[in-house]
Order: structure tokens, then C-alpha cells, then sequence
């Protein structure tokens, strides 16, 4: 639940004061890199995730936590460094 997501980041980093935004603000600069290297403040993941801590504020609910993407296999080099592509899908999007 997002509520437990909230206090297990806060405990980790020891953030003592409003964590919840802290936690959305790194998450939200981790979201859409592609769309930032263009210029863009945020794109559509960012968007996405917003509109949700949006809804759940507004409804008063502890809601699931949102996994817009995962890495499903991790390479440490970039395909740059390895000089050839190693996953074809690295990443997921989850709805």
C-alpha cells in the first residue's frame, strides 16, 4: 500500500519531515527521462503518477502502490559499452 511504501522510504533515508512529498518527487524525477532530455518538465508516466497520489488524496484512501515500469533484467553496462543490445525488452510498463 502506498501508505506503507511511504513510511518503509521514510525509515530508509531517515526523512523526518513530510516524506510523502519526498517520496513523490523522487519519483516522479525518475519517470520519463526521455521526455526531460528533450526539455520537458514531465511526460506521461509522470503525469500518470500524479494523477494518482491526486485521487488519492482527494478520495482520503490508502491505495496500491503504482508500479508504472520495472526493470525486468538489470545489465550493469549501458548497450554503448557492450557494443551490442542485450534484452530487446529490458523494461515493462505496468497499466
Amino acid at each position: 500500500m502506498w501508505s506503507d511504501l511511504v513510511k518503509w522510504y521514510a525509515e530508509k533515508y531517515n526523512i523526518g519531515q513530510n516524506p510523502e512529498k519526498n517520496l513523490l518527487k523522487r519519483l516522479c524525477n525518475c519517470l520519463d527521462v526521455s521526455f526531460k532530455a528533450d526539455g520537458a518538465i514531465s511526460g506521461p508516466r509522470t503525469w500518470m503518477l500524479q494523477a494518482y497520489y491526486e485521487l488519492m488524496k482527494t478520495t482520503e484512501k490508502d491505495f496500491p502502490v503504482l508500479l508504472l515500469q520495472v526493470y525486468l533484467y538489470y545489465a550493469p553496462q549501458t548497450q554503448k559499452e557492450r557494443g551490442y543490445k542485450l534484452f530487446e525488452h529490458q523494461k515493462m510498463d505496468f497499466p
